[in-house]
């Protein structure tokens, strides 16, 4: 090929492969929970729960009970779940003031926000908030919820940590086979790698990192972002599924 147009030519080869690689990170890319929701989607099984949780640190101006209701009141009224006919509870002693809201978020079924300041003689004043959000039984729109919560509490200056988790079950007692393939599709459709595993009885339990997931936590010096367990109950005759980002908190 003539060198003159190999010049003009190169610039557009290159750009092409830069554009297909933008592209195809951008097709790969996907928030946390819908993720999660296309790991759990490859286990066939029927789902009973979605949950997302956040948690963080508050500031110095919350330092008294008024404060805490202040905030409260903001928060649902942010988070529209007045209409829902929320409950407000608040206690307070010598130790410990904490207020507990609890109503419906539009788009889910359960919502719960605790805040709490606790008094030591060491560390002083701490305070600190919890939001749970428990979604119907379809799994989606737990990125919607991430977005707007997240937008509150950048509002109210408060850093927040974030854990999602998907529930189901599947029918009957799965066999070794059954479980393991499993636990293969959900590994590969998340472009993830086991980290380290639980087998105990009719438990197992996998811990992993997925490239397709841009946070993660360290668990013993490795990257871990994604989180799944499997249990056989015989009492109801079904295998239990949680999928969680970064890690599962509920107990299973």
């Amino acid at each position: 090929m003539n060198k003159k147009y190999l010049i003009y030519i190169l610039p557009f080869v290159l750009a092409i492969i830069l554009l297909a690689g933008f592209i195809g990170n951008c097709f790969r890319y996907k928030p946390p929970e819908m993720v999660l929701l296309d790991v759990f989607n490859t286990s066939k099984a029927e789902i009973i729960s979605s949950e997302i949780y956040f948690w963080g640190t508050l500031g110095d101006n919350c330092n008294n009970i008024d404060k805490l209701k202040e905030l409260a009141l903001n928060i649902s009224k942010e988070m529209d779940i007045e209409s829902g006919n929320p409950k407000y509870i608040s206690d307070e002693n010598d130790i410990l003031q904490k207020i507990e809201v609890s109503g419906v978020m539009k788009g889910s079924k359960e919502t719960k926000i605790y805040i709490k300041l606790r008094k030591s003689v060491d560390a002083g004043e701490e305070g600190n908030i919890s939001v749970s959000i428990i979604k119907d039984l379809t799994g989606t729109g737990l990125e919607v919820i991430r977005k707007t919560m997240l937008g509150i509490f950048k509002k109210h200056d408060i850093d927040v940590k974030v854990n999602s988790c998907i529930t189901g079950y599947l029918k009957g007692r799965l066999s070794d086979r059954q479980i393991n393939e499993i636990g293969t599709r959900m590994l590969k459709s998340a472009g993830a790698s086991n980290v380290e595993g639980i087998r105990d009885s009719d438990l197992i339990s996998i811990s992993a990192f997925s490239s397709f997931i841009d946070e993660a936590i360290n668990v013993n010096g490795k990257k871990v972002n994604l989180n799944f367990a499997i249990r056989y109950n015989s009492y109801e005759d079904r295998t239990y599924i949680w999928v969680a980002t970064p890690i599962i908190v509920t107990e299973y």
